[in-house]
């Protein structure tokens, strides 16, 4: 029975822990032994290793490995570069993870992509070829539930926001649309759960707001969420956003929200929007704005709502696929 190392860092949180998870559920399916570890030095000489940063698989080449998957959770070298915006640290931490990515790409035996995007970027970013050997899925961490789909929680015009305050969100942008469907619908409400509630609380002091601030768990958030119509992520165009596909949407969309997205993510442009007419996927906020008072001056049907977020849950956040995929070209 051959053994996989997975090599993965301390801490991980309950999305990644899911991804994860999916791709130890296809080895061991086909029946392989899994074995996870944070020390490079408890993984033996020519092992088998799954790494998920390319950073940690240029690491884990120091024990030449017979085979290495290595999940590709983002543009590492564009994300250090806003997160340490205006200091050496951005340059010098930008460079470290280009090499990184570099040399992994060209050693890894089975790239797992979460999104045709990235798979193009990283195409043409270090001049890969690929052929059919990757593997796409996208972030996901949660499944639909059915009974979220309720009448009463579509009755009023209630948004929410949640999730971190990030470089990669346009949180002042979220703000500004909200103050405009406010001046159009007096009654629409907005709370935001977020683990910085203090900077959540004076940016809605900033843009003379009221509303419900607060940081929650994982399980209270996902009860909380269930009590909103619709989710909000607002992000500015770039190519951290572009490849990426947030577990954000899932998570709205899971609890029977009515997602509201920039539409600067390429995957959810042909996998979600498309397909699904419960999605608001906006290019300004004039469109946002205009669809949204749109939705509030159309009667809602719970059930339509859970049809279409259903079958998004069945053709793109469906686990049990992907399993079954990554378990026929895992090496």
């Amino acid at each position: 029975m051959p053994s996989y190392y997975f090599y993965l860092p301390e801490g991980l949180s309950a999305a990644t822990e899911y991804y994860v998870d999916t791709i130890r559920q296809a080895l061991l399916r086909r029946g392989d032994n899994v074995i996870y570890t944070a020390k490079i030095k408890d993984i033996p000489l020519y092992s088998n290793i799954v790494a998920i940063r390319a950073i940690d698989h240029m690491t884990a080449l120091i024990r030449q490995p017979r085979t290495t998957i290595v999940w590709y959770q983002g543009v590492a070298p564009y994300e250090v570069e806003l997160i340490f915006k205006g200091t050496f640290q951005s340059k010098a931490k930008k460079w470290i993870h280009t090499l990184s990515e570099k040399v992994s790409l060209n050693k890894v035996t089975l790239p797992i992509f979460v999104s045709e995007a990235m798979m193009r970027h990283y195409t043409t970013a270090y001049n890969c070829t690929f052929g059919h050997n990757y593997f796409i899925m996208p972030c996901f961490n949660m499944d639909i539930m059915s009974e979220c789909f309720t009448v009463s929680r579509y009755e009023k015009p209630r948004f929410l926001y949640a999730g971190s305050l990030g470089a990669w969100e346009d949180i002042n942008g979220l703000m500004d649309i909200f103050c405009r469907i406010k001046s159009i619908i007096p009654s629409a409400e907005l709370a935001i759960f977020t683990n910085y509630p203090k900077e959540a609380g004076k940016l809605l002091e900033y843009h003379h707001l009221n509303g419900e601030v607060d940081s929650l768990t994982p399980k209270e958030l996902q009860k909380r969420m269930t009590e909103f119509k619709y989710g909000l992520m607002v992000r500015k165009p770039s190519i951290i956003n572009d490849v990426a596909t947030p577990t954000k949407i899932n998570s709205y969309m899971s609890s029977g929200l009515i997602p509201v997205y920039s539409d600067v993510v390429s995957d959810y442009r042909t996998k979600i929007a498309k397909e699904n007419p419960y999605v608001i996927s906006f290019k300004s906020r004039e469109e946002c704005i205009r669809e949204i008072t749109r939705f509030e001056s159309t009667q809602i049907i719970p059930e339509e709502i859970k049809k279409a977020h259903t079958n998004t849950f069945n053709s793109y956040w469906n686990r049990e696929k992907y399993i079954n995929e990554l378990t026929k070209i895992l090496p």
